[in-house]
């Protein structure tokens, strides 16, 4: 009788795409936990997706699905090989970034070059197991939590560097005053990788930047002391108020940095 392979994986959690060893197996018992999804492929081509149970699999008798999801997958493989991927889902990662150098752009209201830095949180997990397998696995090895993590990172302050830049720029937003529009800036962004993230089939549940803060360098202390020290600029920011809220803007201002409502005139 033919040795029966088991396929299971029960690892420490560290891995979110498991590979099987063994490849070339005639008859297989494969179990996927509750919180897993299995992903079998014959000569580098999706031939089946397994929810939670118990499944026997028999190599000889794999159907392959030829669809554009499935065509060519990982690539040239052994003629006749079966591989197992086990998916961990269910499994939300919380997931820390932040500029790892300043961020560089000229100050909207006082034409000074700026550096701001910027941190926050994010949750992901994985939603398509098909689309994580073919976008992130490529080279048929294991996917841990650590490598899925610094990959999203990566993508995420690309995103946030971009959007706080842009926001800034259209609603003349200073370096002085840019952390009162955190939340606003938060909202601006989650759109923004919650459909960078849906290519690689991970959904991003939560996305928060706790923090935008100047560099306090020589150029941002003089974007203080024009705002602060000169009689004009103090009398002006004195006078001028948000319509909608009463909050003492900035001059010059045409959105209102607390409730984010244009101001009349603008």
């Amino acid at each position: 009788m033919a040795a029966v392979d088991l396929i299971r994986y029960d690892g420490d959690g560290r891995m979110l795409v498991y590979r099987h060893p063994n490849t070339g197996f005639n008859t297989a018992i494969l179990i996927v936990r509750e919180d897993q999804e299995a992903i079998l492929l014959k000569n580098g081509h999706i031939a089946n997706l397994y929810g939670a149970g118990k499944y026997t699999i028999k190599s000889g008798n794999i159907p392959v699905f030829h669809d554009a999801l499935s065509k060519g997958v990982l690539g040239e493989v052994a003629p006749n090989q079966c591989e197992v991927f086990i998916i961990v889902k269910n499994c939300a990662l919380k997931l820390y970034w932040g500029t790892s150098t300043p961020m560089l752009l000229q100050d909207p209201q006082y034409h000074l070059p700026i550096r701001l830095r910027a941190h926050g949180s994010l949750t992901i997990e994985v939603e398509n197991s098909v689309l994580l397998l073919q976008s992130l696995a490529e080279a048929r090895i294991n996917l841990s939590r650590e490598a899925l993590e610094e990959h999203c990172r990566g993508m995420v302050v690309s995103k946030v560097k971009a959007h706080i830049a842009k926001y800034m720029t259209e609603r003349q937003v200073s370096a002085t005053n840019v952390s009162a529009h955190v939340e606003a800036i938060s909202e601006g962004v989650m759109p923004l990788i919650s459909n960078l993230l849906m290519r690689y089939g991970i959904t991003a549940d939560t996305f928060v930047i706790e923090s935008i803060d100047a560099v306090n360098d020589e150029s941002f202390q003089r974007i203080c002391e024009l705002m602060t020290s000169n009689p004009q600029i103090r009398n002006e920011a004195d006078n001028m108020h948000c319509p909608h809220c009463h909050t003492t803007l900035l001059p010059s201002s045409r959105f209102c940095h607390v409730c984010g409502q244009a101001i009349n005139g603008c």
